[in-house]
């Protein structure tokens, strides 16, 4: 997987800020084990859908470059010679 470095900077940052909500949940003695899962569960949900809107806008900003002709024409002539072998 290739990444540069502002999304690993944003994966990073998610991430910590992740790490941050669970924190006090994960520390707070004074609610029960099952109210903690549940609470946790809402903030990994939140994450999630975050963290997939960070991806898919990522992917929408990149939008691949129109071939050239001569492009068009390589790649055919390669095509030929994977079926003549």
């Amino acid at each position: 997987m290739r990444s540069s470095g502002s999304q690993t900077y944003k994966c990073s940052e998610h991430l910590r800020q992740v790490e941050a909500l669970l924190d006090p949940i994960r520390s707070d003695r004074s609610i029960d084990d099952a109210e903690r899962r549940h609470l946790i569960s809402e903030v990994l949900a939140a994450a999630n859908t975050r963290a997939l809107s960070l991806h898919g806008s990522r992917h929408e900003a990149v939008e691949p470059e129109p071939l050239v002709a001569h492009e068009i024409e390589a790649r055919r002539w390669r095509r030929g010679l994977a079926r003549v072998g």
